[in-house]
């Protein structure tokens, strides 16, 4: 991809996030913590553009709000972010 496609997609999302447009998703609790895991486990990626992340990490913090509900939650929401628990290294 090249730089200018991702400048653009940046600022496309940008410009869908500040119109109010929104997208429903209905997951059981279940699903949304594998989204979470899998967006917090992107978000370590060494690859994983700074602009990109910009945009994710507001979803993590929001799916950790609303899913995180009893300290063991809060606990496994927050490790997580920490590659001490990677399966692979």
């Amino acid at each position: 991809m090249s730089n200018q496609v991702e400048a653009q997609f940046i600022a496309d999302v940008l410009a869908q996030q500040h119109s109010g447009k929104q997208i429903t998703l209905v997951l059981d609790a279940g699903d949304a913590w594998a989204v979470l895991a899998s967006l917090q486990l992107a978000l370590r990626h060494p690859g994983y553009r700074p602009s990109t992340r910009a945009i994710v990490e507001p979803v993590v913090m929001w799916l950790i709000a609303q899913l995180a509900t009893t300290e063991a939650m809060r606990e496994v929401a927050r490790c997580g972010r920490l590659d001490r628990f990677d399966v692979v290294k």
